[in-house]
């Protein structure tokens, strides 16, 4: 993993010191990295053709949606959330003039407190999510109340992020609470692999806590940007970072 730094130092991203407010998103991609801090200040690295500010479009999709994951494919936007009066897991899809909603997960089980979603190369959506009943990581392929494979079967396991590459193998990273370690695995078409550790964690140190976002560029590599979580200090530090 690179840290990325965030201090005062000269060699710094940021101009201020961020210790007031947590990581609220992360998006990695292959040119572009991006931060949004919970207080909406933004920082972003590597390259990009936009040099201007755009101001943005704001529409509301559904009033009790919460935890985001957006996506774009096939000229279209669309994003999975999760329906906090429910307890369920939705999918929307932007036709261009409103967002047509759809469920993904409307059973007994409260799933889809943080989701993360990746589309294959038919442009298939396949949805990892924290299944709160039973304590899981689960994985969607398609937009039914069925889930279709446990990602991961044991338990305290939370915040994962997903991708699938052009071979229609899904990645997934998540937590386990348990260890504190970031831990990968990945789905081959029959079957998940033995998860392995990214980082490891340690008696007040969370490796991965919170939000994070994996990518994959067109040579096949994958980009993770993930934050760890040092309990220790009083003033409990977050450090970002960028895996490649």
């Amino acid at each position: 993993p690179i840290l990325v730094d965030l201090s005062n130092h000269p060699d710094s991203l940021i101009s201020s010191i961020w210790y007031d407010n947590d990581v609220d998103s992360i998006n990695a991609g292959s040119d572009t990295t991006c931060a949004i801090m919970s207080n909406l200040e933004s920082i972003c690295w590597g390259k990009s053709s936009q040099t201007e500010y755009i101001d943005p479009a704001s529409n509301i999709i559904i009033s009790e949606g919460k935890y985001p994951a957006l996506m774009y494919a096939q000229n279209k936007w669309s994003v999975a959330y999760y329906d906090s009066v429910n307890g369920d897991l939705g999918y929307a899809v932007y036709d261009g003039n409103v967002w047509n909603t759809s469920s993904v997960y409307s059973g007994s089980n409260d799933i889809g407190n943080g989701v993360s979603v990746g589309l294959d190369n038919n442009d298939r959506p396949s949805l990892v999510t924290y299944d709160y009943t039973n304590d899981s990581v689960v994985h969607f392929q398609k937009r039914t109340d069925s889930i279709e494979s446990d990602a991961v079967t044991t338990n305290n396991n939370y915040f994962p992020t997903t991708v699938v590459d052009t071979d229609g193998i899904k990645h997934v990273v998540y937590i386990h609470q348990g260890s504190k370690d970031l831990r990968y695995t990945y789905f081959n078409g029959t079957e998940w692999s033995a998860p392995t550790t990214i980082a490891s964690g340690s008696n007040n140190v969370w490796q991965g806590w919170g939000v994070k976002d994996l990518e994959i560029d067109s040579t096949g590599e994958l980009h993770l940007s993930y934050y760890t979580w040092d309990a220790g200090p009083s003033n409990d530090i977050l450090h970002l970072n960028y895996l490649v």
